[in-house]
């Protein structure tokens, strides 16, 4: 009878040991289970994340042209790093400063079409040549006869906010840079606005500039 009592004791004593170590491994299968659906959420979010950043085209160049009509309305175009530029339109908007159309830009820019207009090469020497550009000075005329001013800016990103450098305007307002990259700048932006040359010649064109700034700066 005693040992029959101790093999009641000793199978309910398997069956609870059994329970709890059931109980036990589940709980951890969940905690895992939770674990890596977090991770896979986290993941993915930081997935989105990182592809809206790489999908965000930085702004290398923003040329604004403002007509005086009943307020200033403003159009252009921006130049992204990749060469590609877009063109705007905020002549339905009046009175925009430059920093609010680039910052509409920036928000627009992902619908907006891009147009390969300079080449990723010759947009790398042209974005060193942006970044040194210092104490930018020009020398200014007015023309009073004319009834739009057309303004190139240079775009250096500082801590994730843009900064804009001007490179040139023209029109009612004249002013051409001193400094020995904006005149670069200016003289190739022109020349792909006109058409003048192709990939190549324009690629040895501003290794041309280049160059001769490395020797005037030692």
């Amino acid at each position: 009878m005693n040992k029959m009592k101790q093999l009641i004791f000793i199978t309910i004593g398997f069956i609870v040991a059994a329970l709890v170590i059931g109980g036990t491994l589940m709980s951890v299968k969940t905690d895992i289970s939770n674990q890596v659906g977090s991770g896979k959420n986290n993941s993915s979010q930081s997935t989105s994340n990182d592809s809206d950043e790489d999908t965000a085209p930085e702004i290398v160049f923003i040329k604004i042209i403002d007509t005086y009509n009943r307020g200033k309305r403003s159009g252009g175009y921006v130049i992204d790093r990749s060469g590609l530029r877009y063109d705007f339109d905020f002549s339905g908007e009046t009175s925009l400063t430059h920093e609010e159309i680039l910052a509409k830009v920036e928000k627009k820019i992902k619908d907006l079409k891009g147009e390969a207009f300079i080449s990723e090469n010759d947009m790398s020497t042209l974005y060193d040549m942006v970044n040194k550009i210092k104490d930018v000075e020009f020398s200014i005329e007015e023309n009073e006869y004319a009834e739009d001013t057309a303004t190139l800016y240079g775009v250096v990103y500082k801590n994730n906010k843009p900064n804009l450098i001007k490179i040139y305007s023209s029109g009612s307002v004249n002013e051409s840079p001193l400094d020995y990259n904006a005149k670069s700048i200016r003289k190739f932006i022109a020349s792909k606005e006109n058409g003048s040359g192709n990939n190549t010649a324009s690629s040895d064109y501003v290794s041309v500039q280049q160059s001769e700034f490395s020797g005037v700066s030692g």
